[in-house]
């Protein structure tokens, strides 16, 4: 398992060169925001975590 400290290695191969850059930039930009969330998550304490998860509960149902 990859700890928030150490970097994560990927490697797209592509048989067609035309999409192997707009996936690798967004699969790094989603890896970059779960890591994000996931350092802020651990750094918050456990009332105000329980308040994020609620407001995240909240936005899922009123988006579906």
């Amino acid at each position: 398992m990859t700890s928030i400290a150490n970097p994560l290695n990927a490697l797209f191969l592509c048989i067609h060169n035309s999409a192997r850059s707009i996936l690798a930039e967004a699969f790094r930009k989603t890896l970059y925001a779960i890591k994000r969330r996931l350092a802020l998550m651990c750094s918050l304490l456990p009332d105000k975590l329980e308040g994020a998860l609620q407001q995240d509960s909240a936005r899922q149902l009123a988006s579906t």
